[in-house]
Parts: C-alpha cells; structure tokens; sequence
C-alpha cells in the first residue's frame, strides 16, 4: 500500500509493505530498545504510534546531510559538526525532518479517520 504523505514543501512516499522498513539490516533486527528510545525522542506514543515505527527505522538508517560530520566528545557520545556554518548539535541533523514527518503523518491520519 503506498501512501503519498506532505511533509514541508516536499512529498513522500512511502510503501507500507517494504520489507525494510519492518526489519532490520541483512540477517538481524533492528534492537527493539533502541527503536523505542528514538520513538519517544520524536515525541512518539508507544502505545498509540506503532504502526508508525516505520519512521523510526527510517530515521535510525538515516545518513548524516552533507556538510555534516559526526564526533566523538571522549565520553561516548557523538554530536554532529557543520564547519562551513559553525554548527554543532547533539541531535542528528535528520532528527528534525523526521519528527516533522511524524507530526504530518499522525495530523493526516486522523484527518482520515
């Protein structure tokens, strides 16, 4: 089933049958915590969204935008870089693209209901 979903000023489409969007990498799932703990940063209900955990494992394989670079502080935590803007951030630079497409998505699905 395809959806065609605006986020901003760009569409998306989406297949709900793709198969990677259920599963992890070749050979293994995606670790259910992890999967979890990305659903409650982009402000998800577990209870509520999971059929749009899709987004999340969209998000999680999502790679860094270019001009970004990703760093380790020495603790184990990784923030992100942008040297030609002075840029830095804790948060993935895609995060906010896809809370924004959550938002859309879960706005349009109710307005279908």
């Amino acid at each position: 089933k395809m959806q065609r979903i605006p986020v901003n000023s760009s569409l998306v489409v989406v297949d709900e049958d793709d198969e990677d969007l259920g599963e992890g990498e070749a050979g293994g799932e995606e670790d259910e915590e992890e999967i979890e703990g990305f659903a409650r940063h982009l402000g998800m209900d577990l209870n509520e969204d999971q059929d749009l955990l899709w987004i999340c494992r969209l998000a999680l394989k999502a790679p860094i935008p270019e001009g970004w670079t990703s760093h380790d502080d020495g603790e184990g935590n990784t923030y992100f870089y942008h040297e030609a803007k002075g840029l830095s951030s804790w948060e993935h630079p895609s995060d906010k693209y896809f809370r924004r497409l959550f938002q859309r998505v879960k706005r349009y699905r109710h307005q279908l209901a």
